[in-house]
């Protein structure tokens, strides 16, 4: 179940590759939106990306909260 919280944007430290399709391909460096959060060890959201791209949210997904820091 997601805890949805006040979403909060993260940079990404480790690459991650999605290997279902409720997650989200993550690459460090990136920036993402966590809109909320799956236990201890996943975060959902999208990544920046997609917005300062002209493009809609291609997709929302989770990844592992580890990879990330909240430190912008």
């Amino acid at each position: 179940m997601v805890h949805y919280e006040t979403k909060q944007i993260c940079r990404v430290l480790y690459d991650f590759s999605a290997s279902s399709e409720d997650e989200l391909d993550v690459r460090a460096g990136d920036c993402v939106i966590v809109e909320g959060r799956v236990g201890d060890d996943w975060l959902v959201g999208y990544t920046i990306s997609d917005l300062t791209n002209g493009r809609s949210i291609s997709k929302t997904g989770r990844f592992p909260a580890s990879y990330v820091t909240y430190q912008l």
